[in-house]
């Protein structure tokens, strides 16, 4: 059964650089009656202060959509991409066996709002490429598609703008 959990009971954490509200337990924030669906494992809403973002990190085994809504997100990971993420574009990153990355709001002034749109083990895989959305961006930062391989043994990312 699906229960709706509207915006405004989702937890809530404040960094000071970063707000977050979240629909799952996540980090600092623990609601054993929310700690996913299936394996959907994540989704937040993040708020970054300018200037700020999350130092570089590791994931492996999960696929995490990211999609901005507003201001822009600048990525860098040890695949060797790096590229800004802009209002209205997706980014689609298969960590397979690994990857270490970044993520910063290169903004001086304004906040932006990125939305983690699901991070999900690759058991339960989510989905090969976003629908309604052209690719800008492939593996290694390659135009083209996003890929198809296998995400527990592949790294792959990928860029798309709604169309």
């Amino acid at each position: 059964m699906i229960t709706l959990r509207k915006a405004d009971s989702r937890g809530y954490t404040n960094h000071g650089w970063l707000e977050s509200w979240h629909s799952f337990s996540f980090a600092n924030y623990q609601d054993p009656a929310h700690i996913s669906f299936g394996a959907l494992r994540v989704i937040n809403e993040d708020i970054v202060q300018p200037g700020t973002g999350f130092d570089t990190h590791g994931h492996r085994d999960m696929e995490i959509v990211t999609y901005i809504l507003s201001g822009r997100l600048r990525h860098r990971d040890s695949m060797g991409n790096g590229e800004d993420i802009h209002s209205g574009e997706i980014q689609l990153m298969r960590a397979g066996s690994g990857v270490q990355h970044s993520e910063f709001n290169p903004s001086d002034s304004e906040a932006r709002t990125p939305v983690p749109a699901g991070v999900a083990r690759c058991g339960g895989r989510l989905a090969t490429h976003p629908s309604g959305c052209a690719a800008v961006g492939g593996a290694a930062g390659r135009r083209g598609d996003a890929g198809l391989s296998d995400p527990r043994r592949a790294q792959d990312l990928s860029t798309c703008r709604a169309r």
